[in-house]
């Protein structure tokens, strides 16, 4: 946490209120994850509206989420199926 600025501090000391930090042991693991709460979220999105996009990094560092979010039950690179 930055102690240098008053404002700073405050606005740091909410978000890590409300922040969940979670830690895996490996980079699959955690892709795996990321990509079955993103799956959940696209599904509930779908579910009020009737489809739903999003928006992805596509660094080195996304491709094991994509690659697994695109093999979730419902789920398809060019849109949900």
């Amino acid at each position: 946490m930055n102690k240098s600025c008053p404002f700073l501090t405050k606005i740091n000391a909410k978000l890590e209120e409300k922040l969940k930090i979670e830690v895996f042991k490996t980079k699959a693991v955690c892709s795996a994850a990321a990509a079955d709460r993103g799956a959940d979220i696209l599904k509930q999105a779908i579910a009020a509206g009737g489809r739903a996009s999003f928006i992805a990094a596509t660094g080195a560092s996304q491709f094991d989420f994509l690659k697994a979010l695109t093999q979730k039950e419902g789920m398809h690179p060019m849109g949900v199926k």
